[in-house]
Order: structure tokens, then sequence, then C-alpha cells
């Protein structure tokens, strides 16, 4: 069912646009864009006609660090922004890969790939952000909870992966009929992959697919899966120097000596996940991706950016509270609605603004814009945009509880609950 939602709003995003291009014809050009934090940055026909698509275009309109605004006045990056930049970095961190690998006759250009993977891998985020997706995935007051978990576990568990929500989303929409329409009307164009049937265009949406969760599912994408979703990934690289830049909190990382250090190395197996395709030969040796011992201050530098990144921005506690806020009026609103009502593929059309400031005309009927509890909603929302934040009294964590189970649980149901 939510494969079949996001297929549709896929649909509503995307069947005009390609329409138009199928009776008028591909008319897209490379282009460079300037980005605040990499500089000038160089695309492709193929990757602009994507880029410049409803379905892309939707990103500049969600905030890439959802309300840490609240905090850090500058702090109104966008997601499309973050994937110019992670489109970027992965780009670099491929063609030292590239190199480094024997040259073969594919039809996939997997550096191509890996720079369509960076642009989709975001694409699946709700209104918001995270902000938005915690509320989705882990509220159980959500009336579709127990669906959204199944999916989300069955997805993991079938590709050995822990992907989240969002991921999930972006995976679908890579695989929904429009998007592979839209492969099809732009692999003509492509630099180096030469894609010519059907099977061209699923197996493109797989490698992109297996990128954005970080799993392998050949030989062939094997040496790339860990550029855009592992412990050290264009994703990281890119967030933690952006958000730095939007709120002036200094972090230290050498980017340049990350990519520079990187090498491919053979080794003799691994833990092939569930999704894996077997069929290449045992003749050809598995590569990875490796970075070299000489790098290794880089992994400090990269830990204590992340902890700086979390402690001041991502957990600051007006963040938290804000986010916290947020939340509970979207629980509020989501239990004045039907479980029948609610469907992802009007979630996936809301942006921030538009959730923010018209979240009643949008999703209530009227017969349910006058109740006590829209009101309470508006609220909170109001008292969020003119930053009437609750003050906090005190921070709990379940990891800081030394108890036994039921005490812990009894805790939070006195204290948390029903305070």
């Amino acid at each position: 069912p939510l494969f079949k939602e996001i297929q549709e709003f896929v649909k509503i995003s995307l069947s005009e646009y390609n329409d138009t291009i199928e009776r008028d014809g591909f008319h897209a050009s490379d282009k460079d864009i300037f980005d605040f934090v990499w500089g000038t940055v160089n695309f492709s026909a193929v990757e602009i006609c994507i880029l410049d698509s409803p379905l892309l275009q939707r990103l500049r309109r969600i905030r890439q660090l959802g309300l840490a605004s609240t905090v850090y006045c500058n702090a109104d990056s966008s997601r499309f922004s973050h994937t110019i930049g992670v489109t970027e970095v992965a780009s670099r961190m491929a063609q030292v890969i590239n190199r480094k690998m024997p040259q073969s006759s594919s039809v996939y250009n997997m550096p191509e790939i890996v720079r369509l993977a960076a642009i989709f891998h975001d694409v699946g985020h709700m209104f918001f952000s995270h902000v938005s997706e915690l509320f989705f995935s882990f509220d159980t007051s959500f009336p579709r909870y127990n669906e959204v978990r199944n999916a989300v576990t069955g997805f993991c568990a079938a590709t050995s992966s822990t992907a989240s929500l969002h991921e999930i989303f972006s995976v679908m929409i890579v695989n929904s009929p429009e998007t592979l329409r839209l492969f099809k009307l732009v692999a003509p164009h492509f630099l180096n992959s030469r894609l010519t049937n059907s099977s061209h265009y699923e197996q493109l949406a797989e490698y992109i697919s297996s990128l954005i969760i970080g799993i392998p599912i050949d030989k062939t994408i094997l040496p790339y899966s860990s550029i855009i979703n592992s412990a050290i990934d264009a994703d990281k690289l890119d967030y933690l120097s952006r958000d730095s830049a939007c709120t002036k909190v200094p972090i230290a990382v050498d980017i340049a000596r990350i990519i520079q250090k990187l090498d491919v190395v053979s080794i003799k197996e691994i833990d092939f996940p569930q999704i894996w395709n077997g069929s290449t030969t045992d003749a050809e040796p598995l590569k990875i991706m490796a970075i070299k011992s000489s790098a290794k201050k880089v992994f400090w530098q990269l830990s204590n950016a992340r902890t700086s990144m979390y402690e001041s921005v991502y957990y600051h506690h007006k963040v938290l509270t804000a986010e916290t806020m947020f939340r509970k009026a979207v629980q509020k609103l989501y239990a004045l609605k039907e479980c029948s009502e609610i469907s992802f593929t009007e979630i996936m059309q809301l942006c921030d603004d538009a959730f923010s400031e018209h979240w009643s005309q949008i999703l209530l009927s009227p017969d349910k814009r006058t109740l006590e509890e829209t009101a309470e909603i508006g609220k909170l929302m109001r008292c969020i945009r003119e930053r009437n934040l609750y003050k906090r009294v005190a921070a709990f964590s379940r990891d800081s509880l030394m108890a036994e189970i039921s005490v812990q649980k009894s805790f939070f149901r006195d204290v948390i609950e029903n305070p």
C-alpha cells in the first residue's frame, strides 16, 4: 500500500513533465550551479533535466535543518542545496575509485550512476525533514504506525540494511513507473552510459537504490556502494560542512584528504546481503572501497565534528523543544483524521511553508476546522512560528535511568505521559 501511494505521488509530480519531454523533445543542456560550500558544480544535460523536474524542485521547499532556524537564524538551507553538495562530493569520490578500477565494457558508467544516486538520495524526505519523519516512523499514536513499522522492518530484513523511512521512500520513488519513464526519455543523452532497453532502466533503478541504502547488489556496484551511505560518505561530508557554514559552529575536517586517501582493495569474501545477485563469475575478484591508514587522523576529525554538531545544533535543547512542540501539533492533527483519510501521496506533496501556514485548509475538512483540538494545534504552530517555545525544566534519557525495566516504564508513564 505504501508503494502504491508513493507511485501516485510520483505520477502527480512527473507525468506532465514527462509528457512535455515526450511531446517537445529533450532540450536540456549542461549547466554550472554555484554552491556556497563547494563552489561551481558542473552538471550534465541529463542531470539538469532530472533536477529541473517538479520531483526534485520540491526539495527547495524543505529545510535541511528542520526547525534549527529557531536557534540559528541562518540555518535555512534546503534539501535541494544539500543534494547539489552531495552530488559534487560523491562525484569526486567516485572518480578516485574509478581510476583504481579495471575498465570494463559495461553499459553503465559507475561515476555517472553514483551522481544520479546522489541526486535521488533525499527525494523521499517529508516536510521539515527528520522532524516529521520521527513522528511518522516512531509515534505509536499515528493511525498507520503499525503499517509503517512493518514496512520498514520488512524492507530492512529483505535488503539486510538499516534504512530509515525517507530512504525507503527514495527507493520507492526511483522504482516508480514514472521515474523509469523519465530514465527512458533521458537515456539517449547520457554521456557515458549506454541504456537501450527497459531492462537497462530497471537495472539503473536497482543500482541507484542500492547506493541510496548503502547495500551492494553485485560486484559491479560493490566498490562504489559506500559512497552515499556508510560510516564515511558523501552525505555526511556535505551536511557537516553545510550545516557548519550555516550555523557558524566551527568544525575541522580535511575532506580533501579523505577523498585523496580513498583506495580500492580486493577481499576474499563478504557477508552477502539477501539482495545480492550472484550471477557474476567467481573469477572476478571482490573489490571494496577503503581508506589508507595514513588518514587515521581524519577519522578523529570526523568524529569530533559530528559530536560538535550534535551537541551544538542537532541536539540543542531549544531545537529539540521546537521539534517536540511541532510533533505534538502533528500528533494532534492526525488524531483528527481517520486512518482511511491518511495517505502518503498527500503527505509527500506537503512542503514546509505550506504545512506551517495552511495545514488546516490542506489537511482538515471544513467541519473539523472549528473544533477545540484544531484551535490547540493552531496555538502550537503559532508559538513555533513566533518562537514562543516551551521552557525546559528537566531532561530525561532512557540511558540515564539505572533501574529495572518495570521501574523505568512506571517512571515514564507517571512523569512524562501524565505530568
